[in-house]
Protein backbone atom coordinates (compact mmCIF):
# COMPACT_ATOMS: atom_id res chain seq x y z
CA UNK A 1 0.00 0.00 0.00
CA UNK A 2 1.82 3.44 -1.08
CA UNK A 3 0.84 6.98 -0.32
CA UNK A 4 -0.82 9.00 -2.81
CA UNK A 5 -1.25 13.00 -2.38
CA UNK A 6 -4.40 14.75 -2.52
CA UNK A 7 -2.90 16.60 -5.76
CA UNK A 8 -2.31 13.25 -7.46
CA UNK A 9 -5.94 11.81 -7.71
CA UNK A 10 -9.25 13.36 -8.51
CA UNK A 11 -11.77 12.43 -5.59
CA UNK A 12 -15.16 10.68 -6.97
CA UNK A 13 -16.12 10.26 -2.85
CA UNK A 14 -15.22 13.00 -0.72
CA UNK A 15 -13.46 11.64 2.42
CA UNK A 16 -15.32 10.84 5.45
CA UNK A 17 -16.40 8.30 8.05
CA UNK A 18 -19.90 6.29 8.14
CA UNK A 19 -22.34 6.93 10.50
CA UNK A 20 -23.14 3.32 11.00
CA UNK A 21 -21.34 1.11 13.71
CA UNK A 22 -19.51 -0.82 10.89
CA UNK A 23 -19.16 -1.01 7.01
CA UNK A 24 -18.49 -4.25 5.19
CA UNK A 25 -16.77 -4.02 1.78
CA UNK A 26 -15.85 -6.73 -0.38
CA UNK A 27 -14.57 -5.87 -3.77
CA UNK A 28 -12.92 -7.36 -6.45
CA UNK A 29 -8.96 -7.05 -7.75
CA UNK A 30 -8.72 -3.92 -10.04
CA UNK A 31 -8.22 -0.34 -10.08
CA UNK A 32 -7.14 1.47 -6.82
CA UNK A 33 -9.63 3.86 -5.41
CA UNK A 34 -10.10 3.59 -1.56
CA UNK A 35 -8.17 4.80 1.01
CA UNK A 36 -7.54 5.80 3.90
CA UNK A 37 -5.98 8.39 6.84
CA UNK A 38 -5.12 6.56 10.00
CA UNK A 39 -5.26 9.16 13.50
CA UNK A 40 -1.66 10.49 13.17
CA UNK A 41 -0.90 9.70 9.45
CA UNK A 42 0.00 12.74 7.21
CA UNK A 43 -1.17 11.05 3.96
CA UNK A 44 -3.17 8.78 2.41
CA UNK A 45 -2.77 5.26 1.79
CA UNK A 46 -4.08 3.22 -0.60
CA UNK A 47 -6.19 -0.05 0.52
CA UNK A 48 -4.87 -2.97 -1.47
CA UNK A 49 -7.61 -5.96 -2.70
CA UNK A 50 -6.77 -9.14 -0.48
CA UNK A 51 -8.30 -12.21 -2.52
CA UNK A 52 -10.75 -13.65 -0.51
CA UNK A 53 -11.29 -11.45 2.00
CA UNK A 54 -13.71 -8.44 3.37
CA UNK A 55 -12.53 -5.04 4.93
CA UNK A 56 -14.20 -4.14 8.02
CA UNK A 57 -14.35 0.02 8.80
CA UNK A 58 -15.52 0.91 11.71
CA UNK A 59 -18.44 3.97 11.89
CA UNK A 60 -19.19 6.71 14.01
CA UNK A 61 -21.21 4.87 16.49
CA UNK A 62 -18.91 3.06 17.80
CA UNK A 63 -16.84 6.42 18.23
CA UNK A 64 -19.24 7.53 20.11
CA UNK A 65 -20.20 4.21 22.19
CA UNK A 66 -16.38 3.80 23.07
CA UNK A 67 -16.26 7.38 24.06
CA UNK A 68 -13.28 7.74 21.29
CA UNK A 69 -11.20 4.29 22.52
CA UNK A 70 -12.08 2.92 19.09
CA UNK A 71 -12.00 5.47 16.50
CA UNK A 72 -14.21 5.41 12.76
CA UNK A 73 -11.98 5.25 9.66
CA UNK A 74 -11.83 8.26 7.93
CA UNK A 75 -11.56 7.08 3.75
CA UNK A 76 -11.96 8.37 0.52
CA UNK A 77 -12.56 7.32 -3.07
CA UNK A 78 -10.32 8.74 -5.88
CA UNK A 79 -9.54 7.78 -9.44
CA UNK A 80 -6.00 7.50 -10.25
CA UNK A 81 -4.32 7.20 -13.20
CA UNK A 82 -4.63 9.26 -16.42
CA UNK A 83 -7.31 12.11 -15.28
CA UNK A 84 -9.37 11.80 -18.21
CA UNK A 85 -12.22 10.73 -15.67
CA UNK A 86 -11.66 7.43 -17.10
CA UNK A 87 -10.12 4.18 -14.90
CA UNK A 88 -6.56 3.04 -16.47
CA UNK A 89 -7.52 -0.02 -14.50
CA UNK A 90 -10.62 -1.37 -15.80
CA UNK A 91 -14.01 -1.99 -13.67
CA UNK A 92 -14.32 -3.53 -10.45
CA UNK A 93 -17.26 -4.56 -8.61
CA UNK A 94 -17.62 -3.53 -4.91
CA UNK A 95 -20.60 -4.69 -2.42
CA UNK A 96 -20.94 -2.61 0.81
CA UNK A 97 -22.73 -4.09 3.99
CA UNK A 98 -23.50 -1.18 6.11
CA UNK A 99 -24.82 -1.96 9.86
CA UNK A 100 -26.34 0.43 12.18
CA UNK A 101 -28.46 0.14 15.76
CA UNK A 102 -32.46 0.41 15.26
CA UNK A 103 -33.14 4.20 14.80
CA UNK A 104 -34.28 4.38 18.01
CA UNK A 105 -31.10 3.04 19.76
CA UNK A 106 -29.72 5.26 22.56
CA UNK A 107 -25.90 5.41 22.13
CA UNK A 108 -24.49 6.53 25.39
CA UNK A 109 -20.54 5.66 26.37
CA UNK A 110 -21.95 4.73 29.73
CA UNK A 111 -23.69 2.00 28.94
CA UNK A 112 -20.35 0.26 28.43
CA UNK A 113 -19.46 1.70 31.53
CA UNK A 114 -15.53 2.37 33.59
CA UNK A 115 -14.37 0.86 30.54
CA UNK A 116 -14.41 3.68 28.32
CA UNK A 117 -15.98 5.97 30.81
CA UNK A 118 -14.06 7.08 34.04
CA UNK A 119 -12.48 10.12 36.17
CA UNK A 120 -9.40 9.59 33.84
CA UNK A 121 -11.52 9.42 30.65
CA UNK A 122 -14.57 11.84 30.81
CA UNK A 123 -17.29 11.65 28.48
CA UNK A 124 -16.51 13.00 25.25
CA UNK A 125 -19.87 13.04 23.46
CA UNK A 126 -23.32 13.36 24.49
CA UNK A 127 -25.90 10.53 24.40
CA UNK A 128 -28.69 10.28 21.25
CA UNK A 129 -30.25 8.37 19.62
CA UNK A 130 -28.94 6.22 16.74
CA UNK A 131 -31.51 7.45 13.44
CA UNK A 132 -30.44 11.23 14.39
CA UNK A 133 -26.84 10.58 13.05
CA UNK A 134 -28.12 8.18 10.15
CA UNK A 135 -27.33 9.00 6.77
CA UNK A 136 -31.07 9.64 5.64
CA UNK A 137 -31.31 11.83 8.84
CA UNK A 138 -27.78 13.97 6.82
CA UNK A 139 -30.19 14.23 4.05
CA UNK A 140 -32.11 16.28 5.70
CA UNK A 141 -29.32 17.94 7.38
CA UNK A 142 -28.42 18.76 3.43
CA UNK A 143 -31.67 20.10 2.79
CA UNK A 144 -31.61 22.27 5.23
CA UNK A 145 -28.16 23.84 4.83
CA UNK A 146 -26.85 22.07 7.94
CA UNK A 147 -22.86 20.91 8.31
CA UNK A 148 -22.25 16.97 6.99
CA UNK A 149 -21.30 15.54 10.20
CA UNK A 150 -19.47 12.57 8.61
CA UNK A 151 -17.49 14.39 5.49
CA UNK A 152 -14.18 15.70 6.86
CA UNK A 153 -13.01 19.32 6.91
CA UNK A 154 -10.44 20.46 4.83
CA UNK A 155 -7.59 19.75 6.99
CA UNK A 156 -8.78 16.15 7.19
CA UNK A 157 -10.15 16.62 11.01
CA UNK A 158 -13.50 14.74 11.67
CA UNK A 159 -16.82 16.58 11.04
CA UNK A 160 -18.53 16.28 14.42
Amino acid sequence: AGATSFESCAVRVKPHTDPTDITILAFEEGPNGLQVLPDGCPDWIDVAHVPGSLLVNLGDVLRFWTNDTWRSTRHRVVLQGSHTGVDDGGDRMSLIFFHMPNYDAVIDCADIGAAVVSADRPRRFPAFRSGERSHFAQLVRNERGLPDRQTLKADNSRGD
